[in-house]
């Protein structure tokens, strides 16, 4: 089982669950985790890659969580919703 590529476009949550289903399907370590977490990284997502070399699995999954993650976003996009109804046109 190969894990998909992910390059901050998509749901972030959707795609950790499917790569820590490949990692428990394939018996993974931690290392490589790592290892195919950095692989599926494309695009966006990539360049959270820069200044990150040795940074831990549980780390990056921090990263790409805090960068891509939709929790914690429902208020802001919620004031952004409003400030567009109160717009004229």
């Amino acid at each position: 089982m190969k894990p998909e590529k992910f390059s901050g476009s998509g749901n972030f949550e959707t795609f950790l669950i499917q790569f820590q289903n490949c990692a428990t399907y394939n018996d993974w370590t931690d290392r490589d985790k790592l290892a195919h977490l950095r692989w599926s990284l494309t695009g966006q997502a990539a360049e959270l890659l820069f200044g990150a070399e040795d940074a831990s699995y549980e780390s990056l999954v921090e990263k790409l969580q805090c960068r891509f993650g939709g929790k914690g976003m429902e208020e802001r996009f919620q004031t952004e919703l409003r400030c567009r109804r109160r717009a004229r046109g």
